[in-house]
């Protein structure tokens, strides 16, 4: 299921969807521009996968290697593919001792 918002004439969907898959996220990096089975399991993953302060080595273990890491290892980026109109990702900061200090979607 999902609910669509309009803002400025423009749709907005957010998936209301299936609880986290680990196995489909790490599996479902897309390869193009289409949409990757992770857009729908955005929400689950905020509420029943990722917590502030987990470890670098916990998020590996639910998200698998992250398809782009920042030199320095404190920037974790998964792709999404076209969730909405354009690329989209989901982002991870890391602190000095590799503990979880902020995640966001981020629409392309």
């Amino acid at each position: 299921a999902s609910i669509a918002l309009f803002v400025i004439g423009v749709p907005i969907v957010r998936e209301v969807g299936p609880s986290f898959n680990n196995t489909a996220w790490i599996n479902g990096s897309p390869t193009g521009s289409e949409r990757s089975p992770r857009c729908g399991m955005i929400g689950a993953l905020e509420s029943e996968v990722l917590s502030l302060g987990m470890s670098k080595a916990e998020v590996e273990l639910y998200l698998g290697t992250p398809d782009v890491a920042s030199e320095n290892g404190r920037l974790f980026t998964y792709n999404l593919g076209a969730c909405v109109l354009d690329y989209d990702v989901y982002t991870l900061e890391f602190d000095e001792a590799d503990q979880l200090i902020a995640f966001r979607y981020v629409q392309g």
